[in-house]
């Protein structure tokens, strides 16, 4: 531990020292305990300013998340949906094949059955 020279003023000084009337604690004890304190205090301020900036950024990601939600939930709604991946269009994210597509059984005289378009 190191010893430091503080200036503080009279009247500062005479506040520690009502303080420590009723005290086990004397004035480096204090101070230093005070010093702890105000800079847990400081911590705590910067981490809650640093979570208030997170949950704000948080906010906006949830807002772009909601608007395309709702754009995606609209364009459902109103009927089609082109799905870009597949080439084909969705109704209500069911995808819809269209009659070339589809395919059926025929029997064969063949073992098995081969699969030919409608």
């Amino acid at each position: 531990m190191q010893k430091v020279m503080l200036t503080l003023p009279d009247d500062l000084l005479e506040e520690i020292a009502r303080s420590l009337q009723h005290s086990q604690q004397n004035r480096s004890a204090f101070v230093r305990q005070a010093v702890r304190e105000h800079i847990n205090r400081l911590k705590k301020k910067e981490r809650e300013q640093l979570m208030a900036e997170g949950y704000c950024e948080q906010a906006k990601e949830n807002r772009h998340d909601a608007k395309a939600y709702l754009r995606t939930t609209h364009d459902l709604v109103r009927g089609h949906h082109h799905d870009s991946q597949r080439g084909c269009r969705t109704k209500a994210g069911i995808s819809v094949q269209s009659s070339n597509e589809k395919r059926r059984r025929v029997p064969s005289n063949k073992p098995g059955t081969r699969l030919t378009p409608s």
